[in-house]
């Protein structure tokens, strides 16, 4: 054994089902402390936030992190209001809010 990391793959469909599925399961949701600000700032709410997981499109990603986490951009749109969510996806299948636009 090298003792080298080898990081979990993550096609883009399997990154979409993992986010929708945490936006069901919240307890798989992980705020960052950034978010949390960004979410005050832009008066942004936790149920916007999963909205845009659970119906919204994913406009990057997944791309690998320094962290070994797999980095994505989901963004929806209602009635003119447009929530973009930076997160992430642990190995352990975690989502990760890190920013909120």
């Amino acid at each position: 054994m090298s003792g080298q990391v080898v990081p979990f793959r993550l096609s883009r469909a399997r990154a979409l089902a993992l986010v929708r599925q945490a936006g069901k399961e919240t307890g798989r949701i992980v705020l960052t402390r950034h978010a949390q600000q960004r979410m005050r700032q832009r008066r942004i709410t936790m149920k916007q936030i999963l909205a845009c997981l659970g119906s919204g499109i994913m406009t990057e990603g997944p791309a690998l992190d320094v962290r070994g986490c797999w980095a994505c951009r989901m963004e929806r749109t209602v009635l003119d209001d447009a929530i973009k969510v930076g997160l992430a996806i642990d190995p352990a299948a975690n989502v990760i809010i890190v920013t909120v636009i």
